[in-house]
């Protein structure tokens, strides 16, 4: 924290390599950003067990939707994310937060793990409990399924007249569909595909074991014999991206 305020400070910071960014005056962004993102701490933690932290389930959500170019992006037409604030959803609705202090208490240590026996801060665990977890599970499968695509227009027709709001319902379907042209690609390969999300979605950081694992169910969907080729390969596209999305490793930021 001093090193990152020090470069704030002066508004300059050196590189490894010696360059100096930021133009010398305080608050400089170039120079803040540098120094967080370079400091020997973030590169080679003195401690790795304490090193981390946990992603906040509403992120993981938008990461996905990133990820993969999720067109047409209406939530006023996804009945799934009017209020994801439940405990049996996400706990976390964005600007829906209990407190000034976000979804979670700033100094919450988690009792009965590791963590809170190290007398670690892990705000973010806070909202992750038993009901939580597969809350956000649910969610990543539905929509890494593009099961939007699947809505009742029945549904979102009645809901119109009865909120009074001028909804277009036929746009539910539109609404965050993912763009799975890349993976598709490579779906005939289930180490192929596996290693892709993991570049894309974790950086890299899937155990071999969690790897192995995920390789494992995607391969378990054939395309042999089946009736549409087409379709076994969107399956196994969503179920790799859901089962990536739910492991430890990509909830955890290492």
């Amino acid at each position: 924290m001093r090193r990152v305020a020090s470069a704030f400070d002066r508004g300059s910071f050196t590189l490894p390599n010696g360059v100096v960014v930021g133009d010398g005056r305080k608050g400089d962004l170039k120079a803040t950003l540098s120094a967080i993102l370079l400091d020997p701490e973030t590169i080679d933690p003195v401690d790795p067990q304490r090193f981390g932290k946990l992603k906040e389930p509403v992120l993981r959500f938008t990461q996905w939707a990133r990820a993969f170019s999720a067109g047409t992006v209406t939530p006023e037409y996804t009945t799934e994310l009017y209020d994801l604030s439940s405990p049996s959803d996400l706990g976390q609705h964005p600007f829906r937060a209990s407190s000034v202090f976000n979804f979670y208490r700033p100094g919450y240590v988690p009792s009965g793990t590791e963590s809170g026996a190290a007398g670690m801060t892990a705000p973010e665990f806070q909202i992750t409990n038993a009901s939580t977890i597969p809350g956000y599970i649910n969610l990543i499968t539905f929509f890494a399924h593009s099961r939007t695509q699947e809505a009742d227009l029945e549904k979102y027709t009645d809901l119109a007249s009865v909120i009074e709001v001028d909804f277009a319902p036929e746009l539910t379907r539109s609404s965050f569909v993912p763009n799975y042209e890349k993976e598709l690609a490579l779906a005939s390969d289930e180490q192929a595909l596996v290693t892709h999300l993991d570049t894309l979605l974790t950086g890299g950081t899937l155990s071999p074991d969690a790897r192995l694992t995920i390789q494992q169910y995607v391969g378990s969907i054939s395309l042999n014999e089946v009736e549409d080729v087409d379709v076994a390969l969107e399956q196994r596209v969503a179920l790799a991206v859901t089962l990536v999305m739910s492991s430890p490793d990509y909830w955890v930021l290492n």
